[in-house]
């Protein structure tokens, strides 16, 4: 029997079939098959369980005949590739299509095709994706780690940059906010500002569907930015509209909680939306994944990657001169710290004072602040680090409250 029976009609046809056993010496001897035909994969999956089971057919045995599956777990998309000869990441060509008037996608093209008319195309360009790169910015109603189950804890900012995949600079910058923001045309950075949270979290949402982007990005989203959203949008009611963030018409994101066990990463729980359309990259795993690191804050990762040694100081009244074989990465008003060694242990220059970039040329970093010469003495090796801001937790939320 099959079941469900909604499936039964799901059967369109059979064809014998040679070809060769996968398993087993059989000399390249060709055995005959019977393929089936379905109109879908639940289809499929509703036979595939019927026939495997035990059959009774009196006409041809009088035990039950058990029948060999083959190729019932591969999935209707790969079984494609291989008819039509497609790349798994790679470009195809279609000529005949039919556009569809529903839009069941938010996407500009929505065509349907049968799959013989899909053509493989011998091209390695790479498309320029369109990237989103977000942080929250959380306030605390006592000042400590922000909880979302607290009805003080709220999103006060949504920051968001968009890029082109080969792209150095982004294209467009993006911020939401609780309550009134100074103009940032000068850094040319747009601002949404909002009287409550639900319009913060549902403006984001929106920003997402205008813009579209193939990949989300951000440092640790899976395991905080997302579960905060997350439990925000649930606390406030709003959890099904602010979840419409695939590029699938009115489609509401599940909310995945996936363990991983791997050597690199260890144990890990990943908390998503899950988006059809979009690659979810949480640069914090890869970088766990990639690089064996004393620290995962981003302060410590991006000094890590962002840094160049410091081959001369010079005082110009409140400022230092910094001479330097790169600057690459820096930018006017960014802030560094000075790291030291002797060889044997790195140490932070005023426990990390963080200085802010006045000028900058391709090998001098102009600074605000002193930085004393004596440093680079006595055989020890100085590196400026890029640092991520000077703006401590209860600056934040001091200048949330006004």
């Amino acid at each position: 029997k099959i079941w469900p029976k909604d499936n039964v009609d799901g059967f369109i046809n059979y064809r014998v079939v040679k070809n060769h056993k996968f398993y087993g010496f059989t000399n390249y001897k060709k055995f005959k098959f019977i393929q089936l035909i379905f109109k879908n994969h639940a289809a499929m999956r509703s036979y595939d369980y019927a026939f495997r089971k035990p059959l009774k057919i009196r006409q041809l045995s009088r035990n039950p005949l058990k029948l060999q599956i083959h190729e019932a777990n591969i999935e209707p998309f790969i079984r494609c590739m291989h008819i039509r000869k497609l790349h798994a990441v790679g470009w195809v060509n279609i000529e005949k299509y039919t556009h569809l008037t529903n839009k069941p996608s938010i996407s500009d093209i929505n065509i349907e095709t049968d799959y013989m008319n899909l053509d493989f195309i011998d091209d390695m360009r790479i498309n320029p994706y369109i990237i989103a790169s977000f942080d929250l910015e959380c306030t605390s109603e006592d000042g400590a780690f922000p909880q979302a189950n607290r009805d003080g804890d709220k999103i006060i900012q949504i920051g968001t940059t968009f890029s082109r995949f080969g792209e150095s600079e982004c294209y467009y910058k993006h911020i939401i906010t609780l309550g009134s923001c100074n103009s940032l045309k000068k850094y040319d950075i747009d601002v949404e500002s909002y009287n409550t949270e639900q319009e913060v979290l549902l403006a984001w949402t929106n920003l997402i569907e205008r813009i579209n982007p193939d990949i989300i990005t951000g440092y640790n989203i899976l395991g905080f930015d997302f579960p905060y959203l997350r439990d925000r949008a649930t606390k406030l009611g709003i959890y099904e509209r602010f979840s419409k963030l695939s590029r699938m018409t009115d489609d509401i994101s599940e909310f995945k909680e996936t363990q991983l066990s791997s050597n690199a990463l260890g144990d890990n729980i990943l908390r998503y939306f899950d988006m059809p359309g979009r690659v979810i990259i949480d640069i914090m795993k890869v970088v766990q994944r990639d690089y064996k690191l004393g620290s995962y804050k981003l302060d410590a990762v991006a000094a890590h990657f962002i840094k160049e040694k410091v081959n001369g100081l010079l005082i110009d009244g409140n400022t230092t001169i910094i001479k330097t074989s790169n600057t690459y990465g820096l930018k006017e008003e960014y802030f560094i710290t000075i790291y030291y060694t002797d060889g044997i242990s790195v140490d932070k220059y005023l426990d990390g004072k963080k200085y802010q970039i006045m000028k900058l040329t391709k090998n001098t970093i102009c600074v605000d602040g002193i930085i004393e010469k004596d440093l680079i003495k006595n055989g020890r090796k100085v590196y400026w680090c890029q640092a991520k801001d000077d703006i401590l937790a209860k600056d934040i939320f001091r200048l949330q409250r006004g």
